[in-house]
């Protein structure tokens, strides 16, 4: 008979590697089951699994779901009236950064009108297309590219949305430039 461990890596074709603790680990990780962290007895028939890989799949699978439009439930308009949209998911948005946060959750009109209009900008008509799209991929990834060209708009931005890491890559491409 097959364990839970061989069974369930079997069938994704992960290694698994049964740690003392009970805990599976699909990759390396800390291996810290959810019951161990609340403090809760697992009890002796009960394993867990890890997969190191998760969170980073996940969010890469959401950015290609916000990429094709799917389960989009906000709005962000650049550029007033014939400007520039991106459409995102709030909980992602939110998550992402305080600025987002209490905008989309609350008694806000963009909260219940699915739209949030990004105004003020140090130059018109605000930021260029490219540099919002890696921006917003950013909150999705944790990934951006940033040039000199760039940097100044990627960090107006980071000031605006507030990603609580989003000013420490613009700012270190900025002292290379």
């Amino acid at each position: 008979m097959e364990s839970m461990e061989t069974a369930a890596a079997g069938s994704a074709g992960l290694a698994a590697e049964v740690r003392g603790s009970g805990t599976v680990d699909f990759g390396p990780g800390p291996g810290i089951s959810a019951m161990e962290a609340s403090g809760g007895d697992p009890g002796p028939e009960a394993e867990d699994f890890e997969c190191s890989s998760h969170c980073s799949e996940l969010s890469w699978r959401q950015n290609e779901q916000r990429r094709q439009g799917l389960f989009c439930d906000i709005t962000l308009c650049f550029g007033g009236a014939g400007g520039r949209e991106f459409r995102a998911h709030r909980s992602v948005l939110a998550a992402a950064t305080e600025y987002f946060t209490p905008l989309l959750s609350g008694q806000f009109s963009e909260s219940r009108s699915g739209r949030v209009e990004m105004r003020k900008w140090s130059s018109e008509p605000g930021p260029e297309p490219d540099t919002v799209e890696a921006v917003i991929e950013y909150m999705y990834t944790g990934r951006i590219r940033v040039s000199t060209g760039s940097v100044h708009e990627v960090l107006e931005l980071a000031d605006r949305c507030s990603p609580a890491d989003g000013r420490a890559v613009p700012a270190t491409a900025a002292r290379k430039s």
